[in-house]
């Protein structure tokens, strides 16, 4: 909900267009594992830490930069507060941002060239949110293989639901949707598994909404062993 809470918030703070687009994603990615909590946990550790998981996953200091900008936001929009200070951690950032465009190891400063390194191209002809869906995705660095999977049963919800507005709808119809898997689809338990984890990822991560205990139908039916194995 704090998430959620922070993206109906930011449209109207004095944010330019490029932060208004990527903040909530960064916000997203910081809070994974934090869902819980009432608030997000902020301290100057916790940014570090946030940090140092972007580096390892290689993005460049400008990107970093970015994503501590947005948790400042989170800050002062949802905490209401000016602490912990993040104005060291942001300049260390600045400086490794322009040794990097020195280097050449690094852009320096985004642009849509940076954007395409960031989320791939996107098809503007695809539903806005499945064009969400897949920044989101790309943000987190999930596989080609897993975004296929996720965007194929979005694709597949949206159908259902007979409209691509995904935010009308909610545990109701992802039960409904789920259990039909089952009952009407005769899927495997893995498969409405998979399908269940992209339902999860859009809401909670793309659309930031805290979802109620989904208890549903569970499929039964054994997924299909390789010949060599059955």
């Amino acid at each position: 909900m704090t998430v959620q809470r922070y993206c109906q918030l930011l449209p109207g703070a004095k944010y330019g267009k490029n932060d208004q687009k990527w903040f909530p994603n960064w916000i997203r990615r910081y809070a994974t594992g934090k869902e819980k909590a009432e608030n997000l946990p902020l301290t100057v550790d916790s940014v570090i830490a946030f940090c140092q998981s972007l580096l390892n996953s290689n993005t460049p200091a400008w990107q970093r930069l970015q994503a501590v900008r947005a948790v400042e936001s989170y800050r002062d929009l949802v905490l209401n507060t000016d602490q912990p200070c993040l104005k060291d951690i942001k300049v260390k950032l600045g400086q490794l941002a322009d040794q990097e465009r020195v280097d050449g190891t690094g852009t320096g400063a985004p642009g849509v060239s940076d954007e395409r390194k960031l989320i791939g191209l996107i098809d503007p002809n695809e539903p806005a949110i499945i064009q969400r869906m897949r920044r989101s995705l790309r943000v987190m660095r999930k596989s080609l293989e897993t975004e296929r999977a996720y965007i194929g049963w979005i694709m597949r919800f949206i159908l259902a639901c007979g409209d691509d507005d995904l935010e009308l709808f909610g545990e109701k119809e992802i039960k409904a949707f789920l259990t039909r898997l089952a009952v009407e689809g005769d899927v495997s338990e893995g498969t409405q598994s998979q399908a269940k984890s992209a339902l999860l990822f859009l809401y909670q991560k793309v659309l930031g909404r805290e979802l109620e205990f989904l208890d549903v139908t569970k499929a039964t039916k054994e997924g299909k062993l390789p010949v060599v194995l059955s």
